[in-house]
């Protein structure tokens, strides 16, 4: 249960401050709410971290009562006098350091988090810098609370000392609380998350076959993704903090508006870099010595940051490339300094835009060592990025991630520079105080209403629970030109695309069905009782309306299946590209649902019956009816919005013809439609009794012909147009029912094959035969 999730913003935060709150009013009076309170503190603090690691708890728990043993150790007259108390400080810290290296390898939520705390409390007790805490649940309460357990900040035991035993929540606090974990989660769940997830998808690609330019926007992307998910989870910490009465310390200050990386880690992790300075820097001798050993204090310092981050060689490496940085300028600085007092009339200074990119170029460089698990992923990345890998520099995929996600990286962008600070302070600043109130609920209440719209996964682990902020999530990025959600495109003319992802081309997958599938075609084109043996391959929509899709979205490659399937099966194979392609103007496909429309259906039915001998019923001899115009499809139901309602059409012969159909599960019916299901979000099941892995229809014709149509979920929609064709039918959804197709040949006679699938099914589902 991380902080940006609902169930902890609206069920445990709310029960927390409420039980705080409570206690206090109970217990004003009688002069115990502090102590009271820091045990309800604790109490939800420790089914929190139960909530994320309950294995973990023990040793926590454990670690809490060795520092408050410690703490009273350290105070103690004897020890004091014996210079003992310092030993007992040095071997526990060490055990810490252990904690942390374990915490680090384990991954344990908080660990290293607690043991800057923990040592802070102890040393900060040895130096007589603060009181050793007597109560030992106050001491947990300082250790284990939730706010900073994720994220930090890191508060050093003096600085909240005070506040542990006695605090207040005014009304400004929780009006500021308020603001700072909203704008927080909206960190989180709009930046953070979401950018996270696209830089996700660009290393699904393969970080050898990336184009120079979406390896540089996967790292804008990283770098990014970093900021607004720490950032985010501090400003919620501090919100939080500021509700249960506590004033933590500031964690960034506009990192990126920096001058030098030296500046960049003053603004970065404020609370990191001055621990590790209290603890580690000054102890080693600070800057109080020569400057060579001062770098290697700086030096030591940065490999404790850096494995602070990660007990593995990229954390190493990323303390000793920053720790290189900033000795570096700060030899650079004296060198600089010395010169100008010689002559400072000759002071020269480079334009502040230069500063700004060498700070950004090189901090960006240093994140990559936290992208990337191993030095060679980073090497590869790096490759990647600089051309050497030969992929471009850019290519369809490239234009369109960039132009989707553009709103995000330009409000990410400029979220980095002081300038939404500006704007807020100069709104409150320059309104009366109740315009000023009323307006600034207003804002929390918009950028709660932004955050839900453009965020994809805050909602729960399935997005698709709440129906109703989906929805209006989907329908912000509809309006505001994104194109994409949960993987669906929205096409011109209302029409949703599944994103190409879900019809990428396993070539592997590809050539082993239709292997399969060769493998069936030659047992019946061995049969002697059979006539024609046609295997279709009906091509997606995206293929045929390319002039639909986003203008950024990537080029469909079913051409290729197409192509590959005339190689395999020659003359057996009846290719429908040209002919859908050519009616792309038509309504041949529903805009939201996969597959053709009923005139869809009947084009491919009439290439079929052209090329196997067949003469196909004239379009203008069917009586054509609409069984729905009120159909949405499950593209529409998946992402909850609903453009433009579908159609389904019927289409009547021109001469009766009467059925017997007897489905798999024994029923019987004297028609192919079956009506029930029309307005049950299932009209789609209208034909054929819905997806049936077995069904055999008898028709009225003459024609002594026997048909077995092998097929997926989609080939029911074009036994309305067979029939006229064939006496006996039998249709066999091969994705559910895997049959013994010999025996079928010797029980039905079979004189005419047909294998009718969706292109997509073959290229992805690697079970159907």
């Amino acid at each position: 249960m991380l902080f940006h999730n609902l169930k902890f913003l609206f069920g445990f935060l709310p029960v927390v401050l409420g039980s705080c709150y409570l206690v206090r009013l109970l217990m004003r009076k009688k002069g115990k709410q502090g102590i009271v309170e820091n045990i309800v503190l604790l109490f939800f603090s420790v089914i929190f971290f139960a909530g994320l690691q309950k294995e973990f708890l023990p040793l926590l728990l454990g670690m809490v009562a060795v520092d408050y043993l410690t703490g009273l150790l350290i105070i103690n007259p004897w020890m004091q006098k014996h210079k003992t108390n310092a030993l007992v400080l040095n071997i526990i810290c060490l055990l810490h350091v252990g904690l942390l290296i374990y915490g680090l390898r384990m991954q344990v939520w908080g660990a290293p988090f607690y043991v800057l705390h923990a040592i802070s409390y102890l040393v900060d007790i040895y130096r007589a810098k603060a009181q050793a805490q007597k109560n030992p649940l106050t001491l947990a309460v300082y250790l284990m609370m939730f706010p900073f357990m994720i994220a930090g900040p890191i508060v050093r035991y003096q600085e909240i000392e005070e506040q542990l035993n006695a605090r207040q929540t005014t009304e400004e606090d929780f009006r500021e609380g308020t603001y700072r974990l909203v704008v927080g989660w909206l960190k989180i769940v709009a930046f953070g998350i979401t950018c996270g997830q696209v830089f996700e998808e660009i290393l699904v690609m393969g970080i050898a076959q990336l184009p120079v330019i979406t390896a540089l926007f996967g790292m804008l992307l990283f770098f990014l993704m970093f900021y607004y998910l720490f950032t985010g989870v501090c400003d919620m910490a501090n919100g939080m903090g500021r509700m249960l009465g506590f004033h933590f310390p500031e964690n960034f200050d506009a990192p990126y508006t920096a001058l030098s990386v030296t500046e960049f880690w003053k603004k970065w992790h404020i609370t990191l870099s001055a621990w590790f300075r209290e603890y580690v820097y000054i102890p080693l001798g600070g800057s109080y010595c020569d400057s060579h050993l001062q770098a290697l204090n700086l030096l030591i310092t940065w490999i404790g940051v850096g494995l602070w981050h990660g007990f593995d060689v990229n954390s190493l490496l990323l303390g000793v490339y920053f720790g290189v940085i900033i000795i570096c300028e700060m030899f650079s600085s004296k060198i600089k300094l010395a010169k100008s007092q010689k002559a400072p009339e000759q002071k020269k200074k480079l334009p502040t835009i230069c500063y700004r990119i060498y700070t950004l170029v090189l901090v960006g460089i240093g994140w990559m060592f936290m992208a990337f698990d191993t030095p060679m992923e980073i090497i590869h990345y790096s490759k990647a990025m600089l051309g050497m890998n030969f992929n471009g520099i850019g290519d369809g995929t490239t234009i369109y991630l960039i132009y989707t996600n553009l709103l995000v990286i330009f409000v990410g962008l400029m979220g980095l520079t002081k300038v939404p600070r500006i704007l807020i302070d100069f709104f409150i600043r320059k309104s009366a105080k109740r315009i000023a109130a009323v307006s600034y609920w207003c804002g929390v209440l918009v950028i709660c209403i932004f955050g839900i719209f453009i965020s994809r996964d805050v909602f729960s682990e399935n997005p698709a629970e709440n129906k109703y902020l989906c929805k209006i999530s989907t329908y912000w990025k509809y309006f505001s030109n994104q194109y994409e959600t949960q993987d669906i495109y929205f096409g011109a003319d209302n029409y949703l695309f599944r994103a190409q992802k879900y019809y990428e081309t396993d070539q592997n997958i590809f050539v082993q069905n239709m292997t399969s599938l060769k493998n069936l075609v030659d047992f019946y084109e061995k049969q002697p009782d059979v006539q024609t043996n046609t295997c279709i391959l009906v091509p997606d929509a995206a293929t045929i309306y390319p002039q639909k899709l986003p203008l950024c979205a990537p080029e469909w490659e079913e051409s290729n299946v197409d192509t590959l399937a005339q190689e395999m099966l020659g003359e057996n194979y009846i290719s429908t590209m040209k002919t859908l392609s050519d009616r792309n103007d038509e309504y041949i496909y529903y805009r939201s649902e996969d597959g053709v429309t009923t005139t869809g259906a009947y084009y491919v039915y009439k290439a079929w019956a052209e090329q196997t001998g067949f003469v196909p019923v004239a379009f203008s001899s069917w009586t054509i009816s609409t069984v729905t115009d009120e159909f949405f499809g499950s593209l529409a139901r998946m992402i909850r919005m609903y453009p433009k309602k579908d159609t389904i059409a019927r289409y009547n012969p021109p001469g009766n013809v009467d059925v017997e159909v007897t489905y798999s599960d024994g029923s019987k019916s004297t028609s192919i439609f079956e009506t029930k299901y029309i307005g049950s979000k299932q009209d789609l099941k209208y034909f054929l009794n819905g997806k049936q892995d077995f069904v055999q229809i008898v028709t009225s014709t003459d024609n002594d012909r026997n048909l077995l149509l092998l097929t997926d979920d989609s080939g029911r929609r074009y036994v309305q147009f067979l029939i006229q064709h064939f006496e006996n039918i039998t249709v066999v959804n091969i994705e559910e029912c895997a049959g013994d197709y010999g025996a079928l040949q010797e029980d039905m006679q079979i004189t005419d094959v047909i294998y009718l699938f969706d292109m997509s099914t073959l290229a992805q589902n690697g079970n159907i035969f």
